[in-house]
């Protein structure tokens, strides 16, 4: 039987902290092959820079940083972060 491939988007503290019991499950259950996407305000040292959390959390080759968070709240700004997201998961 193959596994099934599953990937989890995760973006910010919040969802994260909701997402690891189901992170865990999927990884360590046999059927499955568990992709961690970590993107957003994980990356925002505002915000705790809480894609050290993630790392702690999530084997390295399981795991796959899109770095994207906006620098203000600038049209550009949010333009170039929305850029750098889309890049970032059509190469993943």
């Amino acid at each position: 039987m193959s596994k099934r491939h599953i990937g989890v988007a995760t973006s910010a503290r919040a969802d994260f902290g909701l997402l690891t019991p189901l992170i865990e499950a999927l990884r360590n259950d046999p059927a499955f092959s568990l992709c961690v996407y970590a993107t957003g305000m994980h990356f925002s040292p505002t915000h705790g820079n809480t894609i050290e959390e993630v790392r702690n959390k999530v084997d390295a080759d399981n795991l796959i940083e899109i770095p994207c968070f906006a620098a203000d709240d600038s049209a550009q700004a949010i333009g170039e972060s929305m850029a750098a997201g889309l890049d970032g998961f059509a190469k993943a």
